[in-house]
């Protein structure tokens, strides 16, 4: 059973690899968690979280949904998180890893993927070039395969992630303040290219955005998975001035 969150594509491709490698159910996070988040889990199943980093962590929706989630014939099935992100992942695992004792389960094994960037919403931050983008994609088909032989073979006590750089100052000091006062989609609004599509609409893991007199509006339970900004086909959606000038990226669909 592969539970996973998505924005922009990187992590559903992952999620989508590791499912039919594993011959595991394959379930999105925003299509059940308003429900009672009741699962039935085989004798054998294995259990899996994939999810991008944000700022260090995991994003506020997978932790509430592990709050939120039942897992009926647990008892001790092998269970493992892998997660995307652009560079590296600082204390992301040990933070899935407290949500996950907090609800009395295991973590099995816990692996990073490094995928293209997609976060522009602040000074600084843009898109990968596409030349690294294109090495960023290379690279992960190498190592999703890894990833897969390791869940494949029950590998236990493998925490293999990526932390970088002062990992407890990026997830204990700058995530928190990262949650607080920038997960807040109040700055986003669109210029003259917008034409009604309903991309952004369609787009939207959460169901945060509706279109009112043929143009987006935004209902404050965002996650800013930047889906919306990304998948706008004429680039008409911005984030206060920050992305006058940054890139667009969605994982690109063979």
């Amino acid at each position: 059973m592969i539970f996973y969150f998505s924005g922009c594509g990187n992590t559903r491709w992952v999620a989508q690899q590791i499912a039919a490698f594993q011959n595991e159910r394959l379930i999105f996070i925003p299509e059940v968690i308003d429900g009672d988040c009741a699962f039935i889990l085989q004798d054998d199943e294995k259990i899996g979280f994939l999810f991008p980093v944000y700022s260090w962590a995991q994003p506020k929706i997978i932790t509430d949904f592990i709050r939120r989630l039942k897992l009926d014939n647990y008892h001790g099935q092998y269970l493992f998180m892998v997660c995307t992100c652009g560079d590296d992942v600082g204390l992301t695992r040990q933070v899935f890893t407290s949500s996950i004792a907090y609800r009395g389960w295991h973590v099995d094994s816990a692996f990073s993927i490094q995928m293209p960037n997609t976060y522009v919403c602040l000074p600084g931050f843009n898109i990968d070039t596409p030349e690294r983008a294109a090495d960023k994609l290379q690279k992960s088909v190498g190592r999703l395969q890894y990833i897969n032989e390791q869940v494949f073979q029950k590998v236990s006590g493998k925490y293999d992630v990526v932390q970088g750089s002062m990992p407890w100052t990026k997830t204990r000091i700058i995530q928190p303040f990262f949650q607080r006062f920038f997960i807040d989609d109040k700055r986003f609004h669109t210029n003259e290219k917008c034409i009604g599509c309903e991309i952004c609409e369609r787009s939207c893991p959460l169901g945060n955005i509706r279109l009112t007199d043929g143009r987006p509006v935004w209902f404050h339970h965002c996650t800013m998975c930047l889906g919306c900004y990304h998948h706008c086909p004429t680039h008409a959606i911005e984030f206060g001035q920050q992305t006058a000038n940054t890139g667009q990226y969605v994982y690109p669909e063979k």
